[in-house]
């Protein structure tokens, strides 16, 4: 357990770094969306049974099957966001929702936008602290640092990788009921 989070540290801090540095290249090729949100639903439903949790994937009927974007990234970015929503999770559920955005919800030039959300009946986040959640090396609570572990990197990852890729990402949350994150992707 501890050499896994050294290597997802020093994992995050390589990352990070190449990011701030202009030198992370995105490599945007076609690839089967639902196959790779399958292959992420199978790796975290065991994760979420462990901790007695219902884990949900929903994927909208208008979202194509291949998509053209950079699978490992958009991979690492799920990854960090659920990693996160069921660790401060205890009891409930955490789900995944995938759909097509509205043609008047899409940005100039009508690119169709696809929008992920991350859900979780976890600990919540008060509206103060999400100010902060996607600053490189922040926690919200140093306590919870302590609690749950982490580096502080995964969420700052996460958004600037949604930026690279053309979207945009967010949270909503109350402290108590649970947090959604979201994201936007062009395909």
């Amino acid at each position: 357990e501890g050499g896994r989070s050294l290597l997802q540290l020093v994992n995050d801090v390589l990352d990070f770094s190449r990011i701030e540095a202009g030198r992370l290249e995105l490599v945007t090729t076609s690839f089967r969306l639902h196959d790779l949100l399958d292959g992420l639903a199978s790796l975290f439903e065991k994760d979420a049974a462990l901790k007695k949790l219902y884990f949900g994937l929903s994927i909208g009927d208008d979202v194509p099957e291949v998509i053209a974007a950079d699978p490992s990234r958009l991979r690492q970015i799920l990854q960090n966001l659920l990693a996160n929503a069921i660790k401060f999770t205890e009891k409930g559920s955490v789900s995944v929702t995938v759909k097509m955005l509205p043609k008047e919800q899409q940005r100039a030039g009508n690119v169709p936008m696809m929008i992920f959300h991350i859900s979780d009946t976890g600990i919540g986040i008060s509206e103060q602290d999400q100010q902060r959640l996607f600053q490189e090396f922040s926690q919200v609570d140093t306590n919870l640092d302590r609690r749950f572990g982490g580096s502080g990197l995964g969420l700052a990852i996460a958004a600037r990788l949604v930026m690279l890729m053309g979207g945009k990402i967010g949270c909503h949350s109350v402290p108590g009921v649970g947090s959604t994150f979201w994201f936007t992707l062009p395909v």
